[in-house]
């Protein structure tokens, strides 16, 4: 017989009703809302978090009612449901908060013991045979990354942050109470006022300090925190309970006078009362002094004066440089982030207490960053991202228009019907791309990325580390499946660069000038006159000082430029052959290496002709050919380009190394990290692709932004002189990139060989 209120669907926690739901989960909803009513509201200083503490015989002793619990010093917990379920929570996330302390040496963030308390209730939500937790938790807690933080945990495994929330018997009324009084201002004095009025709202009975349960989150001022007294004890926000006498401090006025007029709880200063949250009747746990997770989990044996050693130097003699020391930090900040997430992870299930795993993968990262460095220094990278890589660009240009041509002749008749990207597949045949791969699969191998790291690790590394293949493999696995195979994954989507692209174009800000301007000379007189002449004048001679500055600027430019390029020319023949330091191995383990030739597709480039790929880019992005207009102006741009060779060679080169500094660096790691671990350090789940109609609007948005990003007089030059052709040359100079994700992978794959035969020219001969 069907069970009453869920009809056949009720007995089974893992079979959805025909309305989508787990009908065994709204049981636990349900059992959740007959309990006590609980709430938690987040104040500016600190958290509070209240419950009701009821006993259903006048010979129970109360005191052994334990509804808020400390999970560690920073984190505490309060819940609404079943008692039993709620010991079992506490016990298991008392024990996750444990084991990140001993592997990390510090207690967990808010957010990443949330979602461990949710994953054991979900995991109770996918097999038969066991029910859901009939429980709901609010979580409060402090930590570094996000301050102070009050989560909502349900039966279902679903949590989500709140600034104030209520769960319980009389959960409704609560939250509804909550939201007329609470607002982002209230201090932490006052939010517990407001907790004991909401549990007033719906108590049965007379409430007392006996007959309720309260645990605070106190936050330092930033005056508590800075000051270090003697021994290095450090203030540190702490969650506790208030015992009944702290509790009892805490007067509940009447709640029918208190709503008379509906207002809000006035916010004033801290009083005693106050000060008797942050009384000494609990001591605050002993700390030691903050370090770095790097310094913690990568050098765990450095002194905590000591600084990290540099990875990078960029050719600076002073290591001391504060850009440069921000650079490194941020460097392995980003190396520590990913062995933490990637090996220790699993490592430290493995061996817990083994602490010295991650220092020698840093030691082995070390040598490969610093190798890299070194050759960069070597090649030309002004040829690099002016010629050979433009050059690339442009063939993967003309392959695609010439696969698309193709679909419309007798190709178009074959069985299956051909594809433009299996079209272009047969044109730019390359070992590394998997054609054909099903929806989420990665389209590069990650076979080829192996293997091209192997390699690259075999030329970088020492003897003594690379015969070490399990820190070989680990590395590998790290730098080809973590790092390189999720990049190119998503770079290669089409929406994505087309978003990156929307993203860079600041957008278009409206302007009154013609309004202003017209104003002007609406009603003539002498006031509008000299308003206008003054005006003019004040243009004029802003106009000439930027003039001026601008001239002085390029001056200045063009003597550093001068300079660094005879400096670089009397190095250059001192450099060190790369291929002969005493560390190196060939590629053939002992056997001769067979030097090749460069690839003919990225050296058709003179060495004096920096910028004519770049226009020849252009030009066939644009399809400059059918119009006089942008041809002959693109033809200016080259005898431009012939005549300014001499100067360009020593201005581009200069102006590279200088857009190649520190705090560029820095941006690029940050932007990184927040790209790979937005969960407090940690990897978050992949992102959701937009739907199809959102790509569309997209790429709308990305033409309509280039079409209004040049000057009128210009569009009609190299875009069209009308509208609709403009909006379609804007369109063709697209397509190669907005096609597909596997076109756009040709063109990763093959700038990413360039930079590796690059920067190891020893890989030219595989």
């Amino acid at each position: 017989m069907a069970a009453p209120g869920g009809g056949a669907y009720s007995f089974s926690l893992t079979t959805f009703s025909p309305s989508g739901k787990l009908v065994q989960i709204e049981h636990a909803l349900a059992a959740v809302a007959q309990g006590t009513t609980s709430l938690g509201i987040k104040a500016t200083n600190g958290i509070v978090i209240a419950t009701e503490k009821k006993s259903s015989s006048i010979l129970v002793d109360e005191s052994a009612i334990e509804k808020v619990c400390v999970v560690c010093p920073n984190i505490g917990i309060v819940y609404s449901g079943m008692g039993p379920d709620y010991r079992v929570l506490t016990a298991k996330a008392r024990k996750s908060a444990q084991g990140y302390w001993k592997i990390y040496g510090e207690y967990p963030p808010t957010r990443w013991l949330v979602q461990s308390i949710a994953t054991v209730m979900q995991e109770a939500t996918q097999s038969g045979g066991v029910r859901p937790f009939g429980v709901s938790l609010l979580v409060a807690g402090w930590d570094s990354h996000r301050g102070p933080s009050l989560y909502q945990v349900d039966p279902s495994g679903s949590f989500w942050a709140w600034k104030a929330s209520a769960i319980g018997k009389n959960m409704t009324n609560a939250k509804t109470f909550l939201e007329k009084r609470y607002n982002d201002d209230i201090s932490l004095e006052d939010a517990i006022h407001t907790a004991l009025l909401t549990l007033k709202e719906g108590f049965e009975g007379q409430m007392t300090e006996k007959t309720i349960e309260i645990g605070v989150v106190t936050v330092p001022t930033a005056e508590e925190l800075a000051v270090v007294p003697p021994g290095g004890e450090r203030a540190k926000p702490v969650f506790r309970k208030l015992t009944e006498e702290q509790a009892g401090q805490h007067p509940v006025p009447d709640t029918d006078s208190d709503r008379v007029d509906g207002s809000k709880v006035t916010h004033r200063p801290p009083t005693a009362r106050s000060q008797s949250i942050r009384s000494n009747n609990s001591e605050l746990p002993k700390s030691k002094i903050p370090t770095s997770l790097a310094r913690r989990i990568l050098f765990p044996s450095l002194a905590i004066t000591a600084p990290l050693p540099p990875i990078l130097t960029l050719g600076l003699d002073n290591t001391s440089d504060p850009a440069l020391i921000d650079l490194n930090n941020e460097l392995y900040d980003f190396l520590a982030l990913a062995l933490r997430a990637f090996v220790q992870a699993w490592w430290a299930q493995i061996t817990p207490r083994d602490r010295d795993l991650l220092p020698q993968i840093t030691r082995v990262l070390s040598y490969v960053i610093q190798d890299i460095e070194q050759r960069a220094s070597n090649i030309d990278l002004s040829g690099l991202l002016l010629c050979q890589i433009p050059t690339l660009i442009d063939l993967h240009v003309n392959d695609y228009r010439a696969a698309a041509m193709r679909m419309d002749t007798v190709f178009i008749h074959t069985s299956p019907p051909p594809t433009i990207t299996s079209i272009f597949h047969l044109l730019q045949p390359h070992v590394a791309i998997q054609s054909g791969q099903e929806p989420g699969l990665p389209i590069i191998s990650e076979v080829y990325l192996r293997q091209l790291v192997e390699n690259v690790l075999r030329l970088s590394l020492p003897p003594q580390d690379w015969e070490s293949e399990a820190e070989r493999f680990i590395v590998r696995e790290i730098v080809a499946c973590v790092v390189l195979s999720n990049v190119l994954k998503k770079v290669a989507q089409p929406w994505f660069l087309q978003q990156l692209v929307l993203g860079l174009l600041k957008p278009r800000q409206a302007t009154q000038l013609e309004s202003t301007e017209l104003g002007f000379f609406r009603g003539p007189s002498v006031q509008s006159i000299i308003i206008f002449i003054l005006s003019a004048m004040q243009t004029i001679s802003g106009l000439a000082l930027a003039v001026i500055s601008t001239f002085q600027s390029f001056v200045a430019m063009t003597q550093a430029a001068n300079r660094t390029y005879e400096k670089r020319g009397s190095l250059s023949p001192k450099r060190p052959s790369l291929a002969n330091t005493s560390h190196r191995r060939s590629i053939s383990d002992g056997e001769e290496s067979i030097i090749i030739p460069s690839s003919p597709i990225v050296d058709t480039h003179s060495p004096g002709d920096l910028l004519s790929p770049c226009l020849k880019l252009i030009t066939s992005l644009l399809q400059t050919e059918t119009r006089l207009p942008a041809s002959a102006v693109l033809f200016l741009l080259r005898l431009a380009d012939k005549l300014g060779q001499p100067w360009l060679e020593k201005l581009i080169p200069f102006v590279l190394s200088r857009t190649i500094s520190p705090s560029t660096l820095v941006q690029v790691i940050q932007v990184s990290k927040r790209a790979l671990f937005p969960n407090d350090g940690w990897p978050g789940p992949p992102p959701v692709e937009p739907t199809i109609e959102e790509q569309l609007l997209i790429r709308e948005q990305l033409e309509s932004r280039l079409g209004e990003l040049c000057p009128a007089w210009i569009s009609s030059v190299l875009l069209g002189s009308s509208r609709k052709a403009r909006a379609l040359t804007i369109k063709q100079a697209l397509d190669p990139f907005s096609e597909s994700a596997e076109i756009n992978s040709h063109l990763l794959v093959i700038i990413l060989d360039l930079v590796v035969s690059d920067l190891w020219p020893e890989l030219k001969a595989t």
